[in-house]
């Protein structure tokens, strides 16, 4: 069955191409129109505008506000992030098994296990190259826990575009922006499904913090947010971590989080089945994650398509 919604999905792109000389600009600018039509429906909810500024007001103050007109999820505090979402950011994790329960995995124990052994290998030489992640090493900043995300996810993707009908790709420095334009950031990773030319889904982002997790959580929620709702629903994921702690969030119009996930031990170099027994239920994790992030909407819409087809193919032989 993977094999044959894989060719589908390529048939279906290969379709899609050859049609984009028309279709693709309709839909552009349906999209544009769409998306003006949004900015000229809300346009007093983008807060702290420059509009009332006096002509002789302090050039840098305005420069300050005129910053603000993005909202960005940094500049949100924790109050205002909570009144746009309607819900309390201080959210009780529930056990990860817990979070893994009620949908099925696109990777088998076969290939997921097989993920595992090459993010440990990855793990290990970056233990050996630049010591154990902590705050307590002067020489420890940000860059280091975006590499500690690149060795967890980068072999699970890549595993899933072989194996699987989806066709996954890591945006690095990605924005995301709200229906509204009220809220909007620059995310380092975020993983999108490209359906076909011009069509893609939001699946899941990460948050990557050193320090100030409660920050990390405020702009997982919003963007996590915003992303559903370009999707126009469905069920989208998200990971905050510090680099060797993570937790893992999903969102279908509420808000669940995991318990603290730990990646790594001091000797895990020298005990690969300590960690393979404890440790690596974060990849678990992520093959839940990419396996149904937007994927029901993707189901959907290939079952309304193939509903219609036959439909058609009906209408033809009577």
């Amino acid at each position: 069955m993977g094999n044959e919604k894989a060719e589908t999905r390529k048939r279906k792109y290969k379709s899609t191409i050859q049609d984009s000389g028309i279709m693709g600009s309709e839909k552009t600018v349906t999209r544009k129109q769409e998306y003006k039509s949004t900015i000229q429906v809300h346009p007093k909810e983008v807060p702290n505008t420059t509009e009332d500024e006096p002509e002789n007001a302090d050039p840098k103050r305005r420069k300050s506000k005129s910053k603000w007109t993005a909202s960005s999820y940094s500049k949100v505090t924790i109050p205002e992030a909570e009144m746009w979402l309607n819900f309390r950011l201080t959210l009780r994790g529930i056990p990860v098994k817990k979070m893994l329960e009620g949908k099925s995995v696109l990777l088998g124990q076969r290939l997921i296990s097989k993920a595992k052994k090459q993010v440990y290998r990855g793990l290990v030489n970056y233990l050996k190259a630049g010591g154990y992640p902590t705050e307590a090493d002067p020489d420890f900043k940000e860059a280091n826990i975006n590499d500690l995300v690149a060795f967890v996810t980068y072999p699970i993707i890549s595993l899933f575009n072989d194996e699987t009908a989806r066709q996954l790709h890591i945006s690095r420095e990605k924005e995301i922006a709200s229906l509204d334009s009220t809220t909007s950031g620059m995310e380092e990773f975020v993983v999108m499904d490209y359906i076909c030319l011009g069509q893609t889904k939001y699946v899941l982002i990460i948050e990557a913090k050193r320090v100030s997790l409660g920050g990390a959580r405020k702009q997982c929620f919003l963007s996590m947010k915003d992303m559903r709702d370009q999707n126009g629903g469905g069920i989208v994921y998200g990971f905050i971590t510090n680099g060797d702690s993570w937790r893992m969030i999903s969102f279908d119009g509420k808000f669940t989080m995991s318990e603290k996930i730990e990646l790594m031990f001091d000797t895990m170099d020298e005990d690969k089945g300590r960690w393979m027994a404890d440790y690596s239920i974060l990849v678990d994790c992520f093959n839940f994650a990419l396996s149904n992030g937007a994927n029901d909407l993707v189901e959907e819409e290939e079952e309304e398509e193939e509903e219609a087809a036959r439909c058609h193919s009906k209408g033809l032989h009577k």
